[in-house]
């Protein structure tokens, strides 16, 4: 159940990305500024879980060698 729901969330990211891009066209200063705000907070924690990820990954390879 839970994979089925993640896969219907998935499908609905590329619309919800294009949404916030349309957003930073719109006149409103403020909207402008919030979306993009939005974009590089989320672009950074994705960034800074990948680097967390690949960090975790040479630690468990690491232990393995010495086993």
């Amino acid at each position: 159940m839970a994979a089925e729901a993640f896969g219907v969330l998935s499908q609905g990211l590329t619309k919800a990305v294009e949404t916030l891009l349309g957003l930073l066209d719109k006149k409103d200063d403020r909207l402008r500024r919030l979306t993009a705000k939005d974009i590089i907070e989320h672009f950074l924690k994705h960034k800074e879980a990948k680097e967390l990820e690949e960090r975790v990954a040479a630690i468990e390879e690491r232990l393995d060698e010495r086993k």
